[in-house]
C-alpha cells in the first residue's frame, strides 16, 4: 500500500513524497463523498418530511 511505501527505510525519499500525496488526495476523496452521501441523506429527509405534510383531496 501507499502508507507502506511511505514508511520504508529502503524507499527513496521522492517515492515515499509521491506516496505520501496519494495517501492525502485518497483521503480526502472520501471524505468529500462521504459528506456529499450526507448532504444527499439529509435533502432525502427534508423531502420526505414535506411530503409526509402533504395532504390530497379527492
Amino acid at each position: 500500500t501507499a502508507n507502506n511505501i511511505a514508511s520504508s527505510p529502503k524507499c527513496p525519499s521522492s517515492r515515499k513524497r509521491e506516496a505520501t500525496k496519494l495517501i492525502d488526495w485518497a483521503s480526502s476523496q472520501i471524505e468529500k463523498h462521504y459528506k456529499l452521501k450526507n448532504k444527499n441523506d439529509a435533502c432525502i429527509k427534508e423531502v420526505e418530511g414535506l411530503l409526509g405534510q402533504l395532504q390530497l383531496d379527492a
